[in-house]
């Protein structure tokens, strides 16, 4: 694991951590920890200063005697990181800084906006009615789902199906719309949605003009950065914000430049990668307007995962592009922020897709690196006073803690509590990135992996991406072998940070030559000067990841109360990394394995013999073998969940908890209950980890053709 750099200070503020948005909460949890005289070296990354606002939740049932706090997960918007890109420009006197407003609950910066919105209808039932072909859809569906609204969201016939999912994996109705020739989508969806909102006084219309009304109020994201720059002891000059984004750019601009910020606008072309708002939602006007084209805004997009290992949307793409151009212009010691609204794995299907772009007329580049050339080794500017701000490879960890308990009413009843890390927001958005950061610079300290070295790795998604995503940050080429079982989102996902993706035959037994695992270990074996093979199954370095970050974490994070951590396996890391690490810490805590039923793990942990596996549909869980990672004398117990299970617990956690999370993170929290319900004592605390993101599986775990296809029963 690379070390945290030591001039990067825990301050209580968004500009150092993701770990800042624990700090609003956990002031308390440490004050009491740090009594505890706990010296191992396991114990990293302490926090010293938080955010004051301690005693402010809207939990229920968030603390007992154990003593720590935990919020809901709605409580996760904002204090986002602020990373580093000034690498990025050519003008080495000018720093860029972003805010990585894709790292938000719904992975999109305008649940600021829409949050503070629906919380003014806490008090009114009501049904919300909204066009759901833009940004606020999501926003808007996740916000209902946190504080009891239905939603009915009218969208294009034509959305893309992924889309679709994702809004009623949610729990939103949809009204699918026949856009006219001539008519714009939001237009024709509005009108959808304002003629379904006028026909009953229990619905209640919700587009731009209602967040429009948010801008009277202070901008939360505005105040964050002024806040940031304060921290900083350095002001930024320049905000740079998107014309695909009008809604968030000019609440944010308006503020700015009341405080002497000029506002810059990034004015994308008008395509069909752009969210057409209707009526402009601002009459703020730019100091400076500096065009980007869609065809540059798509491989600056393609750019930026291929060699940034930054996966963005096409608006933050053009913030990027739009600032590094701006930033030829200005004079030495200019500071320009932006800001990035939303994830580029939403984007799969279209930027990322080389032939959807054919047939918009854009050909796609043979090396989307060299669309920019950046200098890797540029070291921001070291100004007087200035705190430095990492990059994005540096904000893996420090994830948030919510709070699940009340999913388990019975237990709760008994004084027990469900607590889960939620990984999804590491950079790759996969717990994945700890074990992988850990793997690689450990093999770049040894001399394993050189310069001009291909990086190889064997994975059922999660890891190939993360994988994929260093190696673009590092500049190695990557080679991914995965399996047919893998979703096809993790597959694109894979490709997009650049690397080759090899897919094994369907059926491939493990052990035999075709299987996925044998083609990475056979390829690295017959040039070791060439491949460095990753080898998640076998290696060490992989519980070790866990070992020193997520299982201090998860002590900490619980003020040491934690008494049971529950997790399904498959390399063996995750369940032995952490449960090494929390058995130095207390000799008493309990380690469970949730196996999902077809897997050996369960067997084996009872009998210590190796059966027959049998078919089972959750990803990145579950074996058919005992990897060399894998240490069952860190286990207590065994728990097995089935698909079904799996997948509905996946749902409820997206319609009650707003909280959209892959198929092993339902499979976690399932058995992480069952085991609070069947088999913990009173007053027991149980934490999990929920590893990765529904996005991923939009077309499988989100798809109720694909559940009925194989006999689950949908939601």
């Amino acid at each position: 694991m690379p070390p945290k750099d030591p001039n990067v200070h825990k301050l209580p503020f968004s500009a150092t951590s993701q770990g800042s948005r624990l700090g609003m909460v956990l002031s308390e949890n440490h004050a009491r920890f740090v009594e505890d005289e706990l010296s191992t070296p396991k114990i990293i990354n302490w926090k010293t200063q938080y955010h004051t606002d301690q005693k402010k939740t809207t939990n229920d049932g968030s603390s007992n005697k154990k003593g720590f706090r935990c919020p809901r997960f709605r409580e996760y918007v904002g204090n986002v990181p602020l990373i580093d890109l000034s690498h990025l420009v050519p003008n080495a006197g000018v720093t860029l800084y972003a805010k990585c407003e894709f790292l938000n609950p719904s992975m999109n910066g305008l649940d600021r906006l829409v949050k503070r919105y629906v919380e003014t209808l806490a008090n009114h039932p009501t049904t919300l009615v909204a066009a759901g072909n833009t940004h606020i859809g999501v926003s808007l569906v996740m916000a209902c789902a946190w504080f009891g609204h239905d939603c009915i969201l009218t969208v294009p016939s034509t959305l893309d199906e992924s889309r679709k999912n994702e809004l009623k994996a949610y729990g939103a109705t949809l009204q699918e719309v026949t856009v006219e020739p001539g008519q714009s989508e939001y237009a024709a969806c509005h009108e959808a949605a304002q003629m379904i909102a006028d026909a009953s006084e229990k619905h209640t219309l919700a587009d731009a003009s209602q967040l429009k009304q948010q801008h009277s109020l202070p901008c939360d994201l505005a105040q964050e950065l002024m806040e940031d720059a304060e921290q900083l002891r350095a002001p930024f000059t320049h905000y740079v914000g998107s014309s695909a984004n009008p809604i968030t750019t000019y609440a944010t601009a308006e503020y700015f430049q009341k405080n002497n910020v000029q506002f810059v606008e990034a004015q994308q072309e008008e395509s069909v990668l752009t969210s057409d708002y209707g009526d402009d939602v601002s009459s703020r006007k730019p100091d400076q307007t500096i065009p980007v084209s869609m065809e540059d805004t798509v491989h600056m997009s393609r750019f930026l995962s291929s060699h940034e290992g930054l996966n963005l949307c096409p608006a933050g793409a053009s913030n990027l592009l739009a600032a590094i151009r701006l930033s030829k212009k200005l004079p030495k010691g200019s500071r320009i922020v932006t800001d990035l609204q939303d994830i580029g794995v939403r984007y799969l299907g279209t930027v990322f897709n080389d032939e959807w772009l054919k047939k918009q007329g854009i050909q796609p580049l043979d090396n989307p690196k060299s669309f920019l050339t950046v200098n890797r080794q540029r070291i921001p500017n070291k100004e007087e006073g200035r705190e430095k701000v990492p990059n994005y490879y540096s904000t893996y960890g420090d994830n948030p803690m919510i709070e699940l308990t009340h999913l388990a009413p019975e237990a709760a009843k008994r004084g027990i509590r469900i607590v889960a890390k939620c990984e999804f927001f590491n950079p790759s958005f996969s717990i994945k990135d700890r074990i992988v950061f850990n793997i690689i610079s450990k093999a770049e300290e040894s001399g394993a992996l050189k310069p001009g070295m291909t990086i190889i790795a064997a994975s059922s998604g999660n890891t190939g991406a993360s994988t994929a995503m260093v190696a673009a940050m590092k500049g190695y080429d990557c080679i991914i072998t995965t399996s047919p079982k893998c979703s096809k989102e993790k597959m694109d996902a894979i490709r997009c940070y650049g690397a080759q993706l090899w897919i094994s035959p369907k059926g491939a037994k493990e052990g035999t030559p075709q299987h996925y695992m044998e083609i990475a270990r056979l390829a690295a074996l017959e040039d070791e000067e060439k491949y460095f093979d990753v080898d998640q199954y076998e290696t060490l370095s992989n519980p070790e990841g866990h070992y020193i970050s997520l299982g201090p974490e998860l002590y900490r994070d619980t003020i040491g109360a934690v008494t049971h951590f529950i997790a399904a396996g498959s390399t063996g890391g995750t369940i032995t990394g952490i449960g090494r690490c929390l058995k130095e810490l207390n000799p008493n805590i309990k380690v469970i394995l949730a196996d999902p039923v077809g897997s050996i793990f369960k067997g084996y942990f009872e009998t210590k013999t190796v059966g027959t596996p049998g078919p089972f549909l959750v990803e990145g869980v579950g074996k058919g073998s005992i990897p060399g990672a894998m240490n069952f004398d860190f286990v207590d117990d065994c728990v097995s969940i089935s698909d079904e299970a799996a997948f509905r617990m996946c749902k409820r956690l997206a319609r009650t908890e707003g909280c959209l999370p892959g198929g092993s993170s339902g499979l976690n929290v399932a058995g992480a209950i069952k085991y609070a319900n069947e088999r913990a004592p009173d007053n027991a605390v149980i934490c999990t980890v929920l590893p990765d993101l529904g996005i991923k599986y939009l077309s499988k775990v989100y798809n109720d053709e694909y559940l009925l296809q194989n006999n689950i029963a949908t939601v």
